[in-house]
């Protein structure tokens, strides 16, 4: 059965306005630690209503406390067998928050790849990590692991043919890759000509 979603309101604003949610005054501006764009009890209220539903949520976070809260909401809720719940950005992580999400089963999404070079370039996936991030884990995440994921016999076929080697090219070559064939139930959907 596929999973339904719910996205709720986000938990803060972006860094760049210095509106995201910190346990900390930013630098320069005392008193502001940004925003929290919808309320815990909001948070708490939401999430039980939709994993009551069956619906896993996916909650945008950005900023220490904003991620706090959001885990402490979904901590609040509790486990729904089925359900994957995920922070969308999860920027600037308390170290033990990273620890709670995995205790909790909670999903962090990927950045969009500013700054340049990443935030922390030393702990970038490598490109294999990457590939299966996308895939295996994406399957994971949606709780469709048992059936999706890996080409393997007896797992829905749904893949593209791409014109780069991720592998072996540049991760900019990457970036400009263009799908050859589109393959969805085994069956080719759309092919370029």
């Amino acid at each position: 059965m596929e999973q339904q979603r719910l996205r709720s309101a986000g938990a803060a604003g972006p860094v760049r306005s210095h509106t995201c949610h910190m346990s900390r005054s930013f630098a320069g501006e005392q008193g502001n630690v940004g925003i929290a764009v919808t309320p815990y009890e909001d948070l708490v209220r939401l999430f039980a209503r939709a994993a009551g539903a069956g619906i896993a949520v996916a909650t945008h976070a950005i900023g220490d406390r904003a991620n706090h809260l959001v885990i402490d909401a979904y901590e609040a809720v509790g486990r729904t067998p089925g359900l994957r719940h995920r922070i969308e950005h999860a920027q600037h992580l308390r170290p033990a928050d990273l620890a709670r999400m995995a205790d909790l089963g909670i999903v962090g999404a990927r950045p969009d790849g500013t700054p340049a070079g990443g935030w922390q370039p030393e702990q970038r996936p490598s490109m294999a990590e990457a590939v299966t991030a996308h895939t295996l884990g994406a399957a994971r995440a949606a709780g469709e692991d048992d059936r999706k994921g890996v080409l393997a016999p007896g797992k829905l076929a749904d893949f593209i043919a791409v014109d780069t080697d991720p592998y072996r090219e540049s991760p900019d070559a990457v970036l400009r890759t263009r799908v050859m064939t589109t393959v969805v139930g085994g069956e080719i959907r759309w092919q370029r000509t």
